[in-house]
């Protein structure tokens, strides 16, 4: 599957953390050559132990390790010209970044940050602190509660009691800020705003004050006790009318935002594409959080949703974190790779109770891997349960392990072949761990 002898593997590392996935692969001294190009998470302690694990080209003002919110990608061809602005900064490459600037990327990234601008600006001018506002009555503490924190970094803003953008791990942010000169006195092109994408904005941020009104009527235990009395009169806050200017606010400038990127991008779609052709990714790597999934997380998480304190609580997938395999799948649509492969906790293949039901994860993540083919794309499939030890890691660590090949390319046996030449070796003897280690230190208290 190597793309030709004088080109290495490119690797995209999805929900990547500090990067020990893809060091794997970029380790490997055999004859094919597995270069990690970009690395995303949302993580941003995480970007940054990545970054030290990856090396992007010197003068590039872009890092492999990009802190990003993948839930804020809706299109392919957005996610290809993300990828491709990344790739043409992070290797220095003239050429592409030349034929990107001549599609017009700059004056989208300044478009973006204008429109960003704009909202700090109204609501900087928003006080909704002043005599009679209903935040006014909401208790301090709530602010910091999980569920209250998660409502609020899902519409990217610090808080409901400082209602300023938070836009660190949105798309494109870093690209306009690092890319592209001040933009002072700059005009805003004009935005054909989509009613479409008014309406799903004005359904996110009721759905969002409609899970905190959900999580109100719980009852809690122990710390938790007073949260849904806390909650309630947060909802009633942001549900009063004298309280709507944000709202208002917040759905011009998501709405603003979201059809910036849909018109460009849509627009500029054959382009994209067809650089994407001469610059593609081979191999898509990495998995969604685990702790939905987790032996030990499922009974904790059913436990703090019952409390209606879960921040990630979701009826279909249990947690909302799981539901991220749609966009991993969603980036394997756009990226078009050669091979992926999906890791997860082994309690991925047990059955996970949900509010709505049950949820069976691995045949879910086929069904949608398969729901590719309707574009013409289709992948052979196959998993297992694999152990570390068995693979020269000192570590006895199971893990849910799903190959995917492309089927244009390979023959529908491959995966199951992959796994057939997983061979169980000896483990790792401990004495052969940690050979090297110094003699330890003898220790006297006080000296």
């Amino acid at each position: 599957m190597t793309p030709s002898m004088a080109e290495s593997i490119r690797i995209v590392d999805l929900f990547c953390g500090c990067g020990g996935l893809s060091l794997g692969f970029d380790a490997n001294k055999d004859q094919i050559e597995f270069d990690t190009v970009l690395g995303i998470d949302n993580e941003l302690s995480a970007i940054r132990i990545f970054n030290s694990n990856f090396k992007a080209s010197r003068k590039s003002p872009l890092g492999i390790g990009r802190l990003s919110d993948v839930t804020w990608f809706s299109h392919p061809s957005e996610i290809r010209l993300y990828y491709l602005v990344h790739y043409a900064h992070t290797t220095e490459n003239p050429e592409l970044q030349k034929a990107l600037s001549e599609i017009g990327y700059l004056g989208f990234l300044k478009n973006l940050r204008l429109v960003d601008i704009e909202f700090q600006s109204q609501l900087s001018c928003v006080d909704i602190h002043s005599e009679g506002q209903p935040i006014n009555e909401v208790e301090r503490a709530t602010f910091s509660l999980a569920i209250v924190k998660g409502a609020a970094n899902k519409l990217a803003i610090r808080s409901f009691l400082r209602p300023e953008p938070n836009l660190a791990s949105l798309p494109w942010t870093e690209e306009y800020s690092k890319l592209v000169g001040p933009s002072n006195n700059a005009e805003q092109d004009s935005i054909i705003v989509s009613d479409d994408i008014r309406e799903s904005n004005v359904r996110l941020l009721n759905e969002v004050i409609d899970n905190l009104g959900n999580s109100s009527t719980k009852t809690g235990r122990g710390q938790n006790a007073n949260n849904s009395e806390r909650i309630s009169k947060l909802v009633s806050a942001l549900r009063d009318d004298r309280d709507k200017l944000f709202s208002e606010l917040w759905i011009d400038w998501k709405t603003k935002r979201d059809s910036a990127r849909a018109e460009f991008c849509l627009d500029k779609e054959d382009e994209i594409s067809r650089l994407y052709k001469s610059h593609r990714v081979h191999l898509v790597l990495g998995g969604p959080p685990c702790k939905g999934f987790s032996r030990i997380g499922r009974p904790v998480i059913e436990s703090l949703r019952n409390q209606g304190v879960h921040a990630w609580s979701h009826h279909e997938f249990g947690d909302e974190r799981n539901a991220l395999m749609i966009q991993y799948v969603l980036f394997l649509e756009a990226l078009q790779p050669d091979a992926f492969l999906f890791e997860n906790v082994s309690n991925f293949k047990s059955v996970l109770k949900t509010p709505a039901g049950t949820l069976d994860a691995p045949q879910v993540l086929e069904e949608l891997i398969e729901s590719l083919s309707t574009n013409g794309l289709c992948y052979h499939v196959s998993n297992r349960l694999l152990n570390a030890k068995d693979f020269d890691v000192p570590q006895d660590r199971r893990r849910f392990i799903m190959l995917g090949t492309n089927a244009r390319k390979t023959d529908q046996t491959l995966p199951d072949k992959f796994f057939s030449k997983c061979k169980t070796k000896n483990p790792v003897k401990l004495a052969t761990a940690i050979s090297g280690i110094g003699s330890p230190a003898e220790f006297y208290p006080g000296g």
